[in-house]
């Protein structure tokens, strides 16, 4: 009965999460007039990256070697399919599988829980809690960034329910060594998961798992490092250097500024705080089994909060928020156990309904800014392809060499030309130059360095730039802002030779746009 019950529940959660992304995919197509497009620009420099790749070159321009992603195995995983006809959905179709392990789990460890006479009963709250955490974790709207983020909450949960196997079987899953291993090679997060993971395998005495996932999981990490030094490129890849406190600041001033920034971020924080709390209680007063559960997500949590990235459209938090909700959840099995049997005496019989619908309502008011993201989520698509996009047909079809700009992302993807990114994910030098420089001319230097004459850029992520950079246009969102960093982009001539040959290039390029984008030409 109970594997049939969690049958069901499966494949209704299954039938329900495709339904949703199909909606959501429909939608967007529609917004975007048949092109499809990612809720972030983020994600097309890991397609361009891993174009790349499987030419044999690690960078964005083929000219140089550069580390623009954050995650040492996503770029790999897409180089595998680059030449498929279909390589713009490789991210979210890899999403949707993870997607679909994630409510494998959480339907698992649900049914694992929850028992009771009535079979419908059962699965009917399987399913109600399964969806209901789907929507607190933002599994959509992950999906939809294109990023590594929902193959990291996957990677994440497996950790979590391999080490809740290993306790209630005594033995350990061989995909939880892997797991441990993988987790920090999608993002290095994942170190505040592995790391407290291979301290309990010790703790229990498995040895080999323990050892092995440990030594291997140093060698994966510090190899990528020594890649990286061998092309020039440092130890860390510039995404990290340009977006870590820790790497840029030192150290003190680094984790308190790290701390702040999650604390000002108040859904997270305060759902964070609060398992801590509980993890810290479940140390003192369960069983030692359980405090080896506790142990794993509860350090996981202060390390995220000292030394992780938050927010940004709830994705950098989420690999925490669902180890988190999961550990909590199987370590006050009990608790939640007394609820639910003292509901169910309460509740009709008959109306298994009413009890669903008070869970679904308690959890997604919980949730309430996460699983926003999944109501905004072709919004946000239709941005990058009002904005980055159009910047992308203008760069490939009409100006034809090479540009400056600040966002990385689609500008790069499938460009031939050479792209000078200022801000420097995609080039150490710049990277090093923004940072250190006390005026604008090291812009100017770099752009004259690649016979760069044209610049498009967020006017706010630059206070100062050469006097000599002649505005030419302002392009303008036609939609509420969702994800990017600003509702408009100014294309600069970097001379006056310049001008004259970007002006009518962009008063051509204006009559192709999309309805509602405005570009005002100067």
């Amino acid at each position: 009965m109970i594997i049939n019950i969690k049958s069901k529940a499966l494949y209704i959660n299954i039938v329900i999460l495709s339904v949703i992304y199909l909606a959501e995919l429909m939608y967007i197509l529609y917004l975007n007039s048949g092109v499809f497009s990612y809720t972030l620009d983020d994600p097309y420099i890991h397609l361009a990256l891993a174009k790349n790749i499987a030419a044999g070159h690690y960078g964005i321009n083929l000219t140089e070697y550069s580390a623009p992603s954050s995650s040492i195995i996503w770029p790999f995983i897409l180089a595998g399919f680059s030449g498929a006809g279909w390589f713009d959905y490789v991210p979210l179709i890899i999403n949707f599988i993870c997607s679909l392990g994630t409510v494998y789990l959480y339907t698992q460890l649900f049914s694992m829980l929850f028992t009771a006479a009535n079979a419908q009963r059962q699965t009917l709250l399987t399913i109600i809690a399964t969806m209901a955490i789907v929507f607190i974790t933002n599994i959509i709207g992950l999906a939809f960034t294109g990023m590594e983020h929902s193959l990291q909450v996957y990677i994440s949960l497996l950790v979590v329910y391999g080490v809740i196997i290993s306790l209630r079987e005594q033995r350990v899953p061989w995909w939880l060594v892997l797991a441990i291993i993988a987790g920090p090679l999608v993002r290095y997060e994942n170190l505040a998961l592995s790391l407290p993971a291979i301290v309990c395998l010790v703790a229990q005495r498995y040895w080999l798992a323990a050892v092995s996932s440990g030594l291997l999981l140093v060698a994966s990490v510090s190899g990528f490092s020594a890649y990286l030094h061998t092309l020039g490129l440092g130890y860390w890849p510039s995404s990290i250097i340009a977006k870590s406190a820790l790497l840029e600041k030192g150290h003190l001033a680094a984790v308190i500024d790290t701390l702040l920034s999650h604390l000002a971020f108040v859904p997270v924080s305060i759902f964070l705080i609060s398992v801590l709390i509980l993890a810290l209680y479940n140390c003192f007063h369960t069983k030692a089994a359980d405090k080896y559960l506790a142990l794993i997500f509860g350090t996981a949590i202060i390390a995220h909060m000292l030394f992780g990235y938050s927010g940004w459209y709830y994705r950098y938090d989420m690999y925490i928020v669902s180890a988190a909700t999961m550990g909590i959840i199987y370590s006050f099995r009990g608790v939640l156990s007394k609820i639910y049997n003292a509901l169910y005496k309460e509740l009709d019989e008959n109306s298994p309904i009413t009890y669903a619908l008070v869970l679904l309502i308690i959890c997604c008011g919980f949730g309430f800014n996460f699983w926003k993201t999944t109501t905004t989520t072709a919004i946000a698509a239709n941005n990058i392809f009002e904005q980055q996009y159009q910047m992308h047909r203008f760069v490939n079809y009409y100006y034809k060499a090479p540009v400056a700009i600040n966002d990385l992302g689609w500008v790069a993807y499938e460009n031939p030309n050479y792209v000078l990114d200022l801000w420097g994910l995609a080039s150490l030098e710049a990277l090093k130059s923004r940072q250190t420089a006390t005026d604008s001319a090291w812009m100017d230097k770099l752009a004259g360095k690649h016979n760069v004459k044209l610049a498009i850029i967020y006017d706010s992520w630059f206070r100062n730039k050469p006097s000599t950079w002649r505005p030419v246009a302002v392009m303008e969102l036609g939609k509420e802002r969702i994800t990017p960093a600003s509702n408009y982009v100014t294309f600069y001539a970097l001379d006056s030779n310049s001008y004259e040959k970007v002006k009518p290039l962009l008063l051509q390029f204006k009559d192709s746009l999309p309805v509602g984008v405005k570009l005002t030409v100067y």
